[in-house]
């Protein structure tokens, strides 16, 4: 593990276009502060059938965490069932949107992570916390793939062909890892109004994944997703 996330990072330092270039003396006034909500919807791409809807609302502010200034930031998942209902509780720092604490709360139970410059570690404070004896190397410049389209919000896009993000979903087994995206312009047309000039975040593993982020150009907020991995289509559409 640790050799390989030391190999990960060497190469992550010699992109061209990295998010780490970008994400740094960042100010308050450089985030969407405010509530978010979308619509987010799972459907069966050979028959269109619907297979999940849920709302996801997240909130970003300025908070204090051990003494010091950070974006935090709120997400509730609410679905008709409760099956995916999810709480989530993250802290950052501000100059760069580095992750300082993340918590999650599901009907598994709750799991928390520690970030310090070294060192991913369970929150070993927290009771019941079910990721209490998680450990993992954390190296500098790490991004938590939970926060995704918040960072993508910061990354103050132009015309290059692509930008390199290392992203790690907190407690995942999947290992942390570099994903580039390429970058397009195009006109998002929503279901009612007028078209929208966007900035177009597009990865595939190549395979069987494909993912396209619309972020307005005016805000830098994902106004439209749409994710495909074999048969099966995710949408997200911001509705407020």
């Amino acid at each position: 593990m640790r050799c390989y996330l030391a190999c990960v990072f060497l190469l992550f330092t010699a992109t061209s276009v990295s998010a780490v270039e970008r994400l740094h003396d960042l100010t308050v006034a450089d985030y969407p502060l405010g509530e978010h909500r979308y619509l987010v919807y799972i459907e069966d791409k050979a028959s269109g059938n619907l297979k999940s809807a849920a709302i996801w609302q997240r909130n970003v502010s300025e908070a204090e965490y051990q003494g010091q200034a950070v974006i935090k930031t709120e997400q509730h998942w609410r679905s008709p069932d409760g099956k995916s209902d999810r709480d989530i509780l993250s802290y950052n720092r501000i100059d760069n949107f580095q992750p300082l604490y993340h918590r999650s709360h599901s009907a598994k139970g709750d799991e928390a992570f520690v970030f310090s410059e070294q060192l991913i570690a369970g929150d070993a404070d927290l009771a019941n916390n079910l990721k209490a004896d998680f450990s993992l190397r954390h190296q500098p410049g790490l991004l938590n793939w939970e926060l995704d389209m918040e960072t993508f919000a910061l990354l103050k896009l132009n015309q290059q062909q692509s930008i390199t993000l290392p992203f790690y979903h907190p407690g995942s087994k999947t290992e942390p890892a570099l994903y580039t995206y390429q970058v397009s312009s195009k006109d998002y047309q929503p279901p009612y109004g007028a078209a929208r000039p966007c900035w177009v975040l597009s990865y595939s593993d190549g395979e069987k994944y494909q993912v396209d982020f619309w972020l307005d150009k005016s805000s830098g907020q994902v106004i439209y997703m749409q994710e495909q991995w074999g048969n099966t289509l995710r949408y997200k559409i911001k509705i407020s």
